[in-house]
C-alpha cells in the first residue's frame, strides 16, 4: 500500500511539473482576444494584403467598428506608418479616401469584425481593409496557438468591392 501511495505521489508530481512547464494562454477572454487581434494586426502590417500601406500616413484600427483596447494600441505603437484608433478616421464622401478627421493625413482602415473559436487553440477571424469608398475587401484569417503565441496559419480573400459591386472570391493569398 505504501508503494502504491508513493507511486501515486511521484506520478502526481511529474504531472504537475510537466503541466507547469507548458505555457498556456490566458483564461481571461479579453486578454486572449487582444493577443489574437495583435497577431492579426501584425500579420496585416507585414502581408501582401496590406499592399500600399507604406505610402499611408496612418493605419486606423477598428474592432467591430469601435476603437481597439488602448493597451493593444499601445503595444502596436512601434509600427510605421503610425497606428491610430478608428475614431480619428474619416471616410470622406467627396474625396473618396480615408483620412484623419482633420483632413491632413491619408490612411487605411483595418477592421477585425469577428473572432470565432474553432477549438481552444484555433480561431478564425473576419477582417476588412478599407482604403477608399471603392477600395474595400474582406477576408478570413485562421490562427493557431503555437509555442505560446497566436500565429496566422492561413488567410483568404473572400470578397472585394469593385465599382459599387461586390465580387466574391475564394482565392488563398498565402
Amino acid at each position: 500500500m505504501l508503494r502504491v501511495s508513493l507511486l501515486c505521489l511521484l506520478l502526481l508530481s511529474v504531472f504537475i511539473q510537466s503541466g507547469c512547464s507548458v505555457k498556456q494562454f490566458s483564461d481571461n477572454t479579453i486578454q486572449t482576444e487582444d493577443e489574437i487581434r495583435e497577431a492579426v494586426f501584425r500579420y496585416y502590417f507585414s502581408s501582401r494584403y496590406a499592399n500600399g500601406i507604406e505610402d499611408m500616413d496612418y493605419i486606423f484600427l477598428s474592432v467591430q467598428n469601435n476603437n481597439p483596447n488602448p493597451l493593444l494600441l499601445e503595444r502596436l505603437q512601434d509600427h510605421d506608418p503610425a497606428v491610430a484608433p478608428i475614431s480619428v478616421a474619416d471616410l470622406s464622401q467627396e474625396r473618396g479616401i480615408v483620412h484623419q478627421s482633420d483632413g491632413a493625413s491619408q490612411g487605411v482602415i483595418f477592421t477585425i469584425s469577428k473572432i470565432k473559436w474553432v477549438s481552444k487553440y484555433q480561431v478564425t477571424v473576419e477582417c476588412q481593409n478599407t482604403s477608399s469608398l471603392l477600395g474595400v475587401s474582406g477576408g478570413l484569417m485562421k490562427l493557431k496557438y503555437i509555442n505560446g503565441q497566436w500565429k496566422v496559419v492561413s488567410h483568404s480573400l473572400i470578397w472585394i468591392s469593385q465599382k459599387n459591386k461586390i465580387r466574391h472570391k475564394d482565392l488563398a493569398l498565402f
